[in-house]
Order: C-alpha cells, then structure tokens, then sequence
C-alpha cells in the first residue's frame, strides 16, 4: 500500500492561515494474485521543532515538551512502534504542536483502488517563524502517520515554512472599517486585517533626522526614509555631509540580522556573544561629496524580525565611516602641454569648460585617518506568503510503502 502526501498551494503559510495537505492511498498490486489490503489507521499534524546546543543553551522554564515526551517514550518503549508521534526521531524540543486529526480508521484497499483525503489546520497565531541561526533553529514539519493491521508505524514528514505575525499588527476585528462602496457586509479574517496593518505600517515615511557626531565634532546627517521594512523591499537612506565639520572620506553601509539569547537561557555560565550575519553592502568615496543616497535590498529569503523565550533576532543598519584626523590638504602639480606647429590651433575662453587648467589638484596620500562606526535599528516585517513561495519552488510532497 503506497501512501502519498502533498502540501496544496504553495510551501510557505503566515501564522493564522489555514493549511492543506491531500492525502491519497493507494493499492498498486493491481494483477490476480494481489489481494484487498487493510489500513489500521491515517492521522496528521502539524508541530514545530526548536533545536539548539544543550551544552550552551538551557530551554526556558515554561517549556517541559521535551523532558515530558522523552521521558513518556522511555516508560513504554511500545509506543515508538505502534503509535503516532510526530516529534518521535527528531533532536531538540517541540515548541509548538496541534492536534492530531485522524483521517481515516479501518480502510479496506481492492486491488488498483484508491482512496483520497484532506487534511486542514490552523498554524497557530503565537507560533515562531521558520528561522535557522547560529544558535537556534526553529523548523515546521506536517507530519503524516499510517499503519496497517499488525504493521508498523510509518510516518511521512513534509517541511514548510511559517512567517510570524508582529504582536502590534494583530488587530481586534472591530477596528477594521467597513467597505463603503459595498451593500454587503464583509467578513474579512484575522489575516487579512494584520497583513492590511503590515502594509500600512511597512509605508510610513519617517520625518526624523538623525546626526552622527564624534568626540571632533560633526560628521554627517542621516535622514532614513523608513524605519520599518518588508522582506524583498529595499532600504533607502540618504547621507547629508554639507552640513559636517568632520571631513568624511570614505563610507560603507552593511544591511544585517544579529541573534541575540537572553541571559537567563545561558547553561553553565556560558558568555554568548550575538550573533551577526551581514547581507548587502555598499561602499562609497564621500570625500568633498555633500549628499549620497544608497538602496540596500533586503533578500525574501531572509526571517523577519521576531522575539521568543530563547532568542531575540533583529535587524540593523551597520555604518563604518572614515574620517579625516586632520583637514585633508591638496597639493598642485603643473600641466604640461603638448604643442604641435603644424597644426593651427584656437584659442579658448578661460571660462570654457574645454580648456585645459594650468594645474591640477591631487590629494595627500598619507593623510592620518580614524573610523566611526554607528548602528542604525530597523524594524523587518514578513511580505505576503505567495511572494515568499516564488523562491521556494513547487510545494513538497512526500510518499511512502506500507
């Protein structure tokens, strides 16, 4: 008997929405000596592992999932074979999980035939995103469980990924308003109302200015056109140098996500620095330059900014400018000029753009330099999930023989 599991729609789901997975079961032997197979049971669910390094890390106290499942398995060594638990063979501990569904009880399969399920739930608003750090890692699993009249226990596991809704996007359904030009009213779900409130929220232009200063004085005036970002939209931010008294050489501006674990999960006095992982960059020569503007883009494949018990992921924007000791001095050097008698040449303008200038200024080559480094915070919120599941490709689907 051939069991086969597909996700429906696509691979990746926002916290709150309803996924589907189909189930078909099937009984291949379809020549005369083959016989009607018999399933005991088909049930499904969904759950999220959270795995880590035991040896630096220590769950939070309100999480007791993996010492309790752990511990059951231990005690009656028989459920291991012949009952459905998902997390069964996985490292770490179960953060989230829902309840399992039973598909079907007692199926009986003829020869060639085939029978087809459908297995719905709900991810869970409060569920943490899909994410792979340096420390953490937060994995979804769909996991589907049959077994045939005394058969073993077979399980199929399809992976998905979550995107986590922000705390202040989530809005009581009589904040949101009614459609005028409509006679009817509309029922508009929970997700649908956040992912509006992210859209608006990822749209507010920011009306601060923001000055970077050193011991010196001065260095330049940050005027950032947002403070909150969707993934796949770009950063735009613009570097005001006329108004400095510091002279600025060089800049590079570094989009990045740092990890960060609180200290109360920290296991055997352990000393856990954050965690940095640098995205886009660009660098730039500002010297006598008084305005740069720069777009970092921000990739669709990259978690969202979101807190948990066990870590603390966000985003940032990492500056490093290079500055001047002392004023940069210039220097003159003559041109020297080739003339050619037998061709006639005419004189231009000295206000021509054409002529050529009786010296040129060349800067100093050793000139004492220090850096500044700043770090600008922002806020990355999730893009819709049909746009994220562009890159993730057709949804995946999983089989196995009984």
């Amino acid at each position: 008997m051939e069991v086969r599991a597909q996700i429906d729609d696509r691979a990746v789901y926002m916290a709150g929405e309803t996924i589907s997975c189909t189930v078909v079961l099937k009984n291949p032997n379809a020549g005369p000596e083959s016989g009607p197979k018999n399933l005991a049971w088909l049930s499904a669910q969904i759950h999220c592992q959270c795995q880590f390094d035991d040896a630096l890390l220590r769950a939070p106290p309100n999480n007791g999932t993996r010492e309790e499942s752990s511990d059951l398995l231990k005690q009656r060594p028989h459920l291991q074979t012949t009952s459905f638990v998902p997390t069964k063979g996985e490292t770490g501990m179960c953060s989230m999980s829902t309840e399992a569904i039973v598909l079907a009880c007692d199926v009986r399969l003829e020869p060639g035939e085939k029978k087809t399920y459908v297995y719905t739930d709900v991810v869970p608003f409060d569920s943490p995103p899909s994410y792979r750090g340096h420390m953490v890692m937060y994995s979804y699993k769909l996991t589907v469980g049959a077994q045939r009249i005394n058969g073993l226990t077979k399980m199929l596991k399809i992976p998905f990924r979550v995107l986590c809704i922000p705390e202040h996007a989530l809005l009581p359904r009589a904040v949101a308003l009614a459609n005028p030009y409509s006679c009817q009213e509309e029922d508009v779900d929970s997700v649908t109302l956040a992912f509006h409130r992210i859209m608006s929220i990822a749209s507010q232009r920011s009306a601060r200015t923001l000055s970077v200063a050193c011991h010196r004085g001065t260095v330049v005036r940050c005027l950032p056109m947002k403070d909150s970002y969707r993934l796949g939209e770009e950063v735009s931010f613009t570097l005001d140098f006329s108004t400095g008294t510091v002279v600025c050489q060089q800049v590079s501006v570094t989009v990045q996500c740092e990890e960060n674990i609180p200290q109360e999960c920290w296991a055997n006095h352990a000393r856990i620095q954050p965690a940095v992982k640098s995205y886009s960059k660009r660098h730039n020569f500002c010297l006598h330059t008084k305005r740069l503007h720069f777009n970092l883009p921000i990739p669709l494949t990259a978690t969202p900014s979101f807190t948990t018990d066990l870590v603390i992921f966000s985003w940032k924007l990492h500056f490093e400018f290079l500055l001047c000791v002392k004023s940069a001095s210039m220097t003159s050097m003559p041109v020297q000029r080739a003339t050619r008698s037998h061709t006639p040449t005419r004189a231009l303008p000295p206000s021509s753009p054409l002529r050529m200038p009786d010296e040129l200024r060349l800067g100093n080559s050793d000139t004492p330099t220090e850096t500044l480094s700043w770090d600008f915070p922002i806020n990355v919120l999730p893009s819709h999930p049909s746009h994220v599941a562009v890159l993730a490709g057709r949804p995946p689907s999983q089989s196995v023989i009984l």
